[in-house]
């Protein structure tokens, strides 16, 4: 599956200007969730990692910010909201699209001292997505119609002094369209230095 996510994105860049690129990819609704999946033992060990990433990420249930991942959770009678959302939101959404950038990284000759990772710590307070920000929407009867998940990497390098620099931000949106069954993965590149 990897190998023709990477066709697509070689295939279908979209130059916004000399410094801005994006990729958008449509990913197989049924495939993507059990990649996630397989991410977890079992179903305890998925809600423990919803728990635990709730605290590091930023999420809305209908443009609503919740600071309880339980508080959230209650929301919903359905089971199967239930689990859709400790599926999906926690960092394991992003395993597939960082192992499209890292496969791209490879596989372009960039590999040479370039380095895929979170945004520096001197960056975070400065980036509003170097957290995960994940917005939940629901229809009239508070089904799950939509969730969108963003985070920002970035692509960077070390100097002969040992220190990092920031050659490209990359900011990741999955988009999961439930009502459709679609996904929709979108990368857009940033380039802040030029290659040292």
């Amino acid at each position: 599956m990897s190998n023709n996510f990477i066709d697509i994105i070689t295939n279908y860049k979209l130059t916004i200007d000399a410094n801005i690129y994006e990729y958008i990819i449509l990913l197989d609704y049924e495939d993507y969730l059990q990649d996630i999946h397989k991410a977890f033992v079992d179903i305890e060990d998925r809600f423990n990692q919803y728990h635990m990433d709730f605290n590091r990420s930023t999420i809305y249930l209908n443009n609503v910010k919740y600071s309880n991942s339980t508080e959230l959770l209650c929301n919903f009678t359905d089971i199967k909201n239930v689990n859709l959302i400790t599926l999906i939101c926690n960092q394991a959404v992003f395993g597939l699209p960082y192992q499209i950038l890292s496969q791209y990284v490879n596989d372009n000759e960039l590999k040479n001292n370039i380095y895929l990772g979170e945004v520096s710590i001197n960056d975070k307070r400065k980036y509003k997505y170097s957290r995960v920000h994940i917005n939940i929407e629901c229809d009239e009867i508070n089904n799950v119609s939509k969730i969108v998940c963003k985070k920002l990497l970035r692509l960077f390098t070390i100097t002969k002094e040992s220190n990092d620099v920031t050659i490209s931000l990359i900011f990741i949106k999955i988009v999961f369209d439930i009502e459709n069954e679609d996904i929709y993965l979108t990368y857009k590149i940033k380039n802040v230095n030029k290659l040292i």
